[in-house]
Parts: C-alpha cells; sequence; structure tokens
C-alpha cells in the first residue's frame, strides 16, 4: 500500500538524517554535514565488521603477538609488547586501526580489552616460569574507555592474581 511505502521512504530519511548527524558529531562541536549515499554504505560496514568481531570473540579468531623488547646497550631482552591481531576468516588480517574504532563505539572493547589482558599475562606467567625470570614484563595497550570503567582496576587484578604473573609486571 502506498501508506507502507511512505512509511519506509520516512524511516529511510530519519535513517540517513540520523547518519549525517552521527558524521557531524564524529567531527567535534558546532559542525554540520551533508548526508551522502556512501554513509549508507559505512554504516553497513561498521555493522557486519561489529558482528565478525563477537563472532571472532567467540571462535577465538583473535591473537596476541608478542614483540620483544631489547635493551640496546647490553642486548638483554627486557620485556615484551602484546599485538593484538585478528585474521578474518574471509577478509584475512584485519588490522587493529580497522576494528578498534568498532570495538569502542559498539561497547565490545571491554570484552576484548580482558581478552587481551589474560592472554598477555598467562603467556607471561607461562615464560616466567619456564625462565625462572619474575622481572620478565608484558606492556599491553589499554584503550581510554577500559580505563573508564569502574570494574577495570579489578579486572586487572583479578586476571593478574588468576594467572599468577608477578604482579607489577604487566
Amino acid at each position: 500500500s502506498d501508506d507502507a511505502g511512505a512509511i519506509d521512504a520516512v524511516d529511510a530519511l530519519l535513517y540517513d538524517a540520523d547518519l549525517a548527524l552521527y558524521d557531524a558529531k564524529s567531527r567535534g562541536k558546532a559542525r554540520w554535514s551533508r548526508f551522502d549515499p556512501s554513509m549508507r554504505d559505512e554504516a553497513t560496514e561498521r555493522r557486519v565488521l561489529e558482528s565478525d568481531l563477537r563472532r571472532a570473540l567467540a571462535r577465538d579468531e583473535l591473537e596476541l603477538y608478542y614483540q620483544p623488547i631489547v635493551e640496546l646497550g647490553s642486548g638483554r631482552l627486557t620485556r615484551f609488547e602484546a599485538l593484538l591481531r585478528w585474521h578474518h576468516p574471509v577478509r584475512g588480517l584485519v588490522t587493529p586501526a580497522v576494528f578498534m574504532p568498532v570495538a569502542e563505539e559498539s561497547g565490545l572493547i571491554l570484552q576484548l580489552g580482558r581478552w587481551v589482558l589474560a592472554t598477555a599475562c598467562r603467556q607471561l606467567a607461562s615464560w616466567q616460569s619456564q625462565t625462572a625470570n619474575a622481572r620478565l614484563s608484558m606492556s599491553v595497550n589499554v584503550s581510554g574507555h577500559q580505563l573508564q570503567h569502574p570494574g577495570f582496576v579489578d579486572d586487572v587484578d583479578q586476571v593478574i592474581g588468576g594467572t599468577r604473573a608477578t604482579r607489577g609486571t604487566v
């Protein structure tokens, strides 16, 4: 019926206006944005990426790489930095620059951050026990969203305690 078509057109118009509003807000205060059809494609892409990221967390498609940090003077290994990587089954390697903004916007960053911290701490604890080097440490990048979360300190304490990594080394 014509009414259904009109409602669909109004919904589409409101959706497009919302996309332009989101674009303007992302640029800061006192900004405006003109709707462009490519905004629909970008929004669809973000929704698909968010859905894929949820699946990646459930299916263990994420992994950490550990970059060694070496003291230049002595050549001694001092610590590692944990680097998050996502091997998407279709897209291949998806860089953090692509998926981290989606994780932050969707709220997945808290679950993702806990996973990264727990995985890095388990690996560090394993290396510490294998080398008897309790001074070995790990750097883990943390999102501002995680730092602002009220339970962040408790999460960190729980993960470190649960993995038996030496406190103060992560």
